[in-house]
């Protein structure tokens, strides 16, 4: 059967009383309303806390970790991710915000290549958020690459920064930043598609600025963790740093800053070196470009997410379609780990 969810509305309350999320508009409880389609018709389903809470794990996200659930009514698999709402408070009492949820309701899956939101459910003092289930990180999609063949093709790295600026790009629009770009938080499939993931620490902006640290520190831009650095304000090429060290690791198999582990030695390290550079005798000018551009310490100096979607890596490659055989032969080794 072909199945593809197409929205979600929460049912109405019911009961007086249920919990709101600060600052969000979205009501919870214990159900909510999913449509299917299967086989060309669009059928409707309620899904609650008994469909989701026991899941297979599967990974772990701001504030919460990320369960496999097989949806037997609709015969389909949904990824859960499974936050303890007053550990969150507990943590960030002043900004205690679900922004998966936030950001869902901005969103209302109208980027390709973003998760799509299903919808929510509100029991035992645990927030589940349904979206769809992908095949893998590309975390573990690159490692596997490494040990099968030895390296990425650059055709699916091109695809790879496509999908992220494009998400990106759209995030802007809605004035919205991930601050978390890292290979694990993007996601692919059997099909080819590549998604960005997890909205745990996202920053709505005003006048396209944040104000406050968030991310994985081997990603986080010079501006944010530098003690000289002038810039006080985040910004989406904060982002673009991010993507550029993400291509890096991808590319070459190893994060760039993989013999790092303190974070002040860090900081130390990016603020006195130049940036990292992919090797030009192993990589195409192209690629090696790409990267320079985005991985630029000065905020400024670096190319903005349009001027990258106009780059001649990405158009190389514009017109080609993702090798669909390729990824099943690594997606299909990934899973063969998982299960051994």
């Amino acid at each position: 059967m072909n199945k593809r969810i197409k929205n979600v509305q929460p049912l109405k309350s019911l009961n007086e009383g249920i919990p709101q999320i600060p600052e969000l508009s979205l009501k919870l409880q214990r159900t909510c309303e999913i449509t299917i389609e299967i086989d060309g018709l669009f059928k409707t389903f309620t899904i609650s806390y008994d469909d989701v809470k026991n899941g297979e794990k599967i990974g772990s996200g701001e504030y919460g970790e990320v369960f496999k659930v097989y949806f037997k009514e609709a015969d389909i698999y949904l990824a859960v991710k499974n936050v303890v709402y007053k550990e969150m408070l507990a943590v960030d009492k002043r900004n205690a915000r679900i922004m998966d949820l936030e950001v869902a309701l901005k969103v209302e899956n109208k980027c390709e290549n973003l998760i799509k939101f299903f919808g929510a459910i509100l029991a035992e003092g645990h927030i589940w958020i349904v979206s769809e289930l992908m095949d893998a990180p590309l975390d573990r999609f690159y490692l596997t690459g490494f040990e099968m063949q030895g390296q990425i093709p650059e055709l699916f790295i091109s695809k790879v920064a496509h999908a992220v600026l494009n998400a990106l790009t759209f995030l802007k629009e809605i004035k919205i930043m991930h601050r978390d770009i890292k290979p694990s938080n993007i996601l692919l499939n059997y099909n080819g598609q590549i998604k960005l993931c997890d909205f745990g620490i996202s920053g709505f902006t005003d006048n396209s600025v944040c104000k406050t640290l968030k991310g994985t520190r081997r990603y986080i831009a010079p501006e944010k963790i530098c003690s000289t650095s002038q810039q006080i304000e985040y910004c989406i090429k904060s982002d673009i740093w991010s993507l550029g060290i993400t291509i890096i690791e991808i590319a070459t198999g190893k994060n760039p800053f993989h013999n790092i582990q303190n974070d002040l030695v860090l900081s130390a390290f990016i603020e006195k070196n130049d940036p990292p550079r992919l090797d030009a005798s192993i990589f195409s000018l192209e690629l090696c470009d790409f990267v320079r551009k985005c991985v630029q310490k000065i905020p400024e100096k670096r190319s903005s997410h349009i001027e990258l979607l106009e780059h001649k890596f990405i158009n190389k490659y514009l017109d080609c379609p993702n090798d669909l055989e390729y990824i099943k032969l690594i997606l299909d080794e990934v899973k063969k780990d998982v299960f051994e």
